[in-house]
């Protein structure tokens, strides 16, 4: 039965590091600077849950809070 017991809590516990759980929040500007050429700007807010950090790569357990910036230029041809 120790050993089923184990065998379960191994179990549950990869099945925990599959999960997402996330939120995010986010808001973005662009600028067509050029006919063919936009410039992007993007900044995002993200809250992981503790046991949904799956896509996460992280030294501890735990919630985290993410800040992201992001700019691009996207062109055409």
């Amino acid at each position: 039965a120790a050993q089923a017991s184990m065998l379960g809590q191994f179990a549950a516990g990869a099945a925990n590091l599959a999960r997402v759980s996330q939120r995010s929040q986010g808001i973005g500007l662009r600028w067509d600077v050029l006919p063919r050429a936009a410039l992007k700007l993007q900044w995002d807010r993200v809250q992981v849950d503790a046991e949904g950090s799956a896509l996460w790569q992280l030294d501890s357990v735990g919630a985290v809070k993410a800040r992201i910036l992001s700019v691009g230029l996207d062109t055409t041809f």
